[in-house]
C-alpha cells in the first residue's frame, strides 16, 4: 500500500470519505455473544469458520493504533454465518447492537491489501478509516486518530 502523505492522496481520501456510505456497501448482521473479550471473539471466528474474513472497524483499529475502546468486533466475510457456525460460536442474531458484526461487502475489493496483525487478518488502514469515520460509537474519534498516526498506511 502506498504511503498516504501527498496532498493529492489526502484530497482523494477526503473525497472518498465524503461520498462513502458503509450502510449501502455492505449487508450487515449483528450477533450477540456472552464472550466478553474481543480477542477471544476474533480468534474463535477464525477457528470455527472456514470462509475468508478480514477484521475492520474498532477491533482492526485497536490492533493498528488503539484509541477508542469499543466492544464490537466487525469482520468482512464473503457470506453470512451459517446456522451451524452460529451454533458453534454461541451467537444469536439480533436486530441491533451486538458485539459481533458480520459485514458482507458488495465490493470484494475490501479483501485486497489485507495484512496479518498479531495473527489476525485486517483490512487496509484506508478501509478501516472509511469503515469508522461515520460509524458512531466513537468511530469518528478512532478514525481521525488512526489517520493522524505516523504509521497510517505505512506498516
Amino acid at each position: 500500500i502506498p504511503v498516504i502523505e501527498s496532498m493529492t492522496a489526502l484530497a482523494l481520501l477526503d473525497a472518498w470519505e465524503a461520498e462513502d456510505d458503509f450502510s449501502t456497501r455492505v449487508v450487515l448482521r449483528p450477533y450477540s455473544t456472552l464472550e466478553p473479550d474481543r480477542r477471544t471473539i476474533a480468534r474463535l471466528l477464525l477457528e470455527k469458520t472456514k470462509v475468508e474474513l478480514a477484521f475492520t472497524q474498532w477491533f482492526a483499529a485497536s490492533l493498528r493504533f488503539p484509541y477508542a475502546d469499543v466492544n464490537v468486533v466487525t469482520a468482512y466475510r464473503r457470506q453470512l454465518l451459517t446456522d451451524e457456525e452460529q451454533h458453534a460460536l454461541g451467537y444469536r442474531e439480533v436486530d441491533e447492537g451486538g458485539k459481533v458484526w458480520i459485514a458482507i461487502p458488495r465490493d470484494e475489493g475490501v479483501f485486497l491489501n489485507t495484512k496479518q496483525v498479531e495473527g489476525f487478518p485486517v483490512v487496509s488502514d484506508v478501509q478501516i478509516y472509511l469503515d469508522l469515520i461515520h460509524a458512531g460509537l466513537r468511530g469518528p474519534d478512532q478514525a481521525k486518530a488512526l489517520r493522524q498516526w505516523k504509521g497510517f498506511c505505512r506498516t
